[in-house]
C-alpha cells in the first residue's frame, strides 16, 4: 500500500515539474526575431522623398520601406538575415550637371547582406549599373556576385579600393572622388541625351567613356 502511495505522489509531482515546463503540451517557444539596421542614402544628387524598398534578394518579398529624408539618407530595421534589395523609387533630386530639379523615374538598387546588426546601403547609378550587370542575365541576386561586380565597375571608374555600396559620394561642396564620377555620369548624359534607364543599363569600359 505504501509502495503505491509513493508512486501517486511521484506521478503527479512529474506531471506538475513537466505543466511547469512545458513539456508535457508540446509547445515550442517561438525564437525572437532577429532584426537588421540598413543605414545609407540615395544619391543622384541626394534623392529626397523617394521610397526606400527591402527586398528578400532570393524571393522578392518586401521587408520593409521607408523614405529618405532631404539629403537622401534613410534608416529602416527589418526582421531579418541573407541578402537583401535596397531600391529606391520616386523621389526628387538637384542633376549636378544641369542644377535642374529632376523626378527620379528610374529605380536605383543596391544588394547587401542583412546580417543581425547595422549594414550601410548607399543606392546610386553606379550601384545600379553593377546590379543590372550582374543579374540582367537571370542570375541569382546574391551579395557575393553583386560585390564581384561593382568591384570591377569601381576600377573602371577608376575608384579602385572604393565600396559602391558603403562609401557616400559627395557631389556638391568640395567632392570625392565618387561624387565626381557620379557629376561626370550626369555630364555624360546631359550633353550625349542619355537618360538614367540608358546609363545604368550600359557597359563602359572605363571612365573615359562619359567624356
Amino acid at each position: 500500500m505504501r509502495s503505491k502511495t509513493l508512486a501517486a505522489v511521484a506521478a503527479t509531482a512529474l506531471a506538475l515539474i513537466l505543466a511547469a515546463c512545458g513539456g508535457g503540451s508540446g509547445t515550442v517557444t517561438p525564437a525572437t526575431p532577429v532584426t537588421t539596421t540598413i543605414s545609407g542614402s540615395a544619391v543622384k544628387g541626394p534623392v529626397s522623398g523617394a521610397t526606400v524598398t527591402v527586398k528578400n534578394a532570393a524571393t522578392g518579398a518586401v521587408l520593409g520601406t521607408t523614405t529618405t529624408g532631404p539629403g537622401g539618407a534613410y534608416t529602416l530595421g527589418v526582421q531579418f538575415t541573407g541578402d537583401v534589395i535596397v531600391e529606391v523609387s520616386g523621389g526628387t533630386y538637384t542633376d549636378e550637371a544641369t542644377g535642374a530639379s529632376t523626378t527620379l523615374t528610374t529605380p536605383l538598387r543596391v544588394v547587401l547582406n542583412a546580417n543581425g546588426g547595422n549594414v550601410t546601403g548607399i543606392v546610386t547609378p553606379l550601384t545600379t549599373m553593377a546590379y543590372t550587370q550582374a543579374f540582367q542575365s537571370g542570375t541569382a541576386v546574391t551579395t557575393s556576385a553583386f560585390d564581384a561586380r561593382a568591384q570591377s565597375l569601381a576600377s573602371q571608374f577608376g575608384l579602385s579600393g572604393v565600396n559602391l555600396a558603403t562609401t557616400l559620394p559627395q557631389v556638391t561642396g568640395t567632392t570625392n572622388a565618387y561624387g565626381d564620377s557620379l557629376r561626370a555620369l550626369s555630364r555624360y548624359m546631359a550633353d550625349n541625351i542619355r537618360t538614367l534607364a540608358t546609363v545604368t543599363n550600359a557597359v563602359f569600359a572605363n571612365a573615359g567613356d562619359l567624356s
